[in-house]
């Protein structure tokens, strides 16, 4: 069974495929025919597209994509401050930031922390924190936005403490 097929193999130059879209758009029926064949349908697979979780992938969802990046700031040590970052997608994408890599932990993390993620996706400083042995606030920042379709990561933005 497992020989490569030749142009003009009788048993091979003829076949046909149909594709059916059923009206449920989460199966579909594919049909390999053969015309000289008496019963002209040689098998049928019902193929059932991929899920997610059990959910149905509709035709409205979509990757994320980063609508507004965060933009470069200079700020005074114990001023508030926002990065900016919103993103679309279907279903809706959760955001994270990262500062020089690591991930950043907000008040979803430690009710705590000086920093809050914003519901628009925007990281939000109560206060700027810095020290002189300690610059936990100061560094490149990115948000990446994830749904099950993919993820979008914005462009670099610097924060920096303005010295007084």
């Amino acid at each position: 069974m497992n020989r490569k097929i030749k142009q003009g193999d009788k048993e091979y130059s003829s076949f046909q495929l149909f594709i059916e879209i059923t009206e449920k758009r989460s199966s579909a029926i594919i049909s390999l025919s053969e015309p000289e064949t008496v019963n002209k349908e040689m098998f049928k697979l019902i193929l059932l597209l991929s899920c997610f979780v059990g959910s149905r992938l509709r035709q409205e969802d979509f990757p994320p994509r980063i609508v507004e990046h965060p933009s470069d700031v200079i700020v005074s040590k114990g001023e508030p401050t926002t990065l900016n970052c919103k993103a679309e997608g279907r279903p809706t994408p959760t955001i994270e930031w990262y500062k020089d890599g690591e991930r950043v932990e907000t008040d979803k993390d430690d009710p705590r922390s000086h920093r809050m993620l914003l519901p628009s996706g925007s990281l939000f400083f109560l206060r700027i924190v810095h020290g002189r042995r300690s610059k936990p606030d100061e560094g490149s920042y990115v948000c990446v936005a994830r749904n099950y379709l993919g993820e979008a990561v914005s462009r670099n933005a610097s924060l920096e403490v303005a010295c007084k």
